[in-house]
């Protein structure tokens, strides 16, 4: 998986404090003890001093060395026994020194079998989503809340993609067409990889498209992938500011390199040569990656033909699977109601 290094070191920086705070509760539980019972602090720094007993023997190499380690062993077993013992007699659990970690699979350090551990990875999960929600309404959208109800059961005329001369029309029902299209995207959440397609969601405005890539982001996060999501105007704005030095951020690299990039709203933008360029470096970037990208837009294929170079539509049209988005404008029906 794709991180960020913002992301991981705010990771980290939590797994450091969580190993932090368990050395702190045992120090705590150590010292609480020593003032009960004496005697367990002794015993206790006589297991701490095993270590060194044993480097002792090993460098000197004594001609009964099996029967010194066998010794040392057995009197540091009873050590800990004896602690065990006196800690039950005092009310305590036999446990109570034990050092407990918040994550017992890498101990606190972040890494476990030679990869980064799965708490690690949750603590990211977190934070991605965090950030999400602070500059989208990823919190408010899901597959549960998306209502279907909103979309006619008559038929309509309905845009097909088509490439160039070969955009037409079709009769179809809106209720049927966004039931595929949520259908689609939620058996691609659930069952997201980085093979995954990209996809292009259009149509036109309050159909549902930020609602339904905010959904697939909220499952793939919550699934422990790591997600970049910007609207288009914001994209371009982040990446012109790191360009020219006004911002240290990382827009450019996260969205190239995250596991899923969604850029919403395309052609909401500025239009500049350095935004064409922006969003078809990283796009481009991403498809030789072959890494997952979410694009929406209110524009229509000819729209997005008139407006962007050559190589993005290419891009789009023959990479990606289209989603064309049916109905009425849903804020506009809310509204009203």
């Amino acid at each position: 998986m794709g991180y960020s290094k913002n992301i991981l070191d705010k990771a980290f920086g939590e797994v450091e404090r969580r190993r932090s705070e368990a050395l702190y509760r045992a120090d705590k539980r150590i010292a609480e003890v020593a003032r009960v019972c004496p005697e367990i602090e002794r015993l206790r720094r006589d297991v701490a001093g095993v270590s060194v007993q044993l480097n002792r023997l090993i460098q000197q190499k004594p001609e009964c060395l099996e029967e010194a380690l066998e010794e040392l062993k057995t009197a540091n077993l009873s050590s800990q026994e004896k602690i065990a013992e006196l800690l039950q007699r005092h009310g305590y659990d036999r446990e109570y020194l034990t050092y407990k970690p918040y994550c017992e699979l890498c101990q606190d350090s972040g890494y476990s079998g030679g990869a980064i551990c799965r708490c690690v990875k949750n603590i990211i999960s977190t934070i991605n989503y965090k950030e999400l929600a602070g500059k989208s309404a990823l919190a408010e959208c899901s597959f549960d809340n998306f209502e279907l109800s909103y979309y006619p059961k008559e038929e309509q005329n309905i845009p097909i993609a088509g490439y160039g001369s070969n955009q037409r029309s079709a009769v179809d029902i809106p209720y049927e067409v966004m039931k595929d299209i949520y259908d689609y995207c939620r058996d691609w959440a659930e069952n997201f990889t980085l093979k995954s397609n990209s996809i292009l969601m259009f149509g036109q405005t309050g159909l549902g498209k930020t609602h339904l890539s905010l959904a697939i982001i909220k499952r793939v996060i919550e699934k422990g992938w790591n997600a970049v999501y910007f609207s288009a105007g914001e994209f371009v704005r982040k990446a012109q500011d790191e360009q020219f030095g006004r911002d240290g951020g990382n827009a450019l690299s996260s969205a190239a390199e995250a596991d899923i990039f969604v850029l919403d709203d395309l052609g909401t933008e500025f239009e500049t040569k350095f935004s064409v360029a922006a969003i078809y470096d990283t796009v481009n970037t991403r498809m030789n990656r072959n890494l997952p990208t979410i694009i929406s837009t209110n524009l229509d294929i000819s729209e997005l033909e008139s407006r962007y170079s050559q190589r993005i539509i290419s891009r789009l049209m023959g990479d990606f699977i289209l989603l064309q988005f049916a109905g009425r404008d849903i804020r506009q029906i809310k509204s009203r109601n």
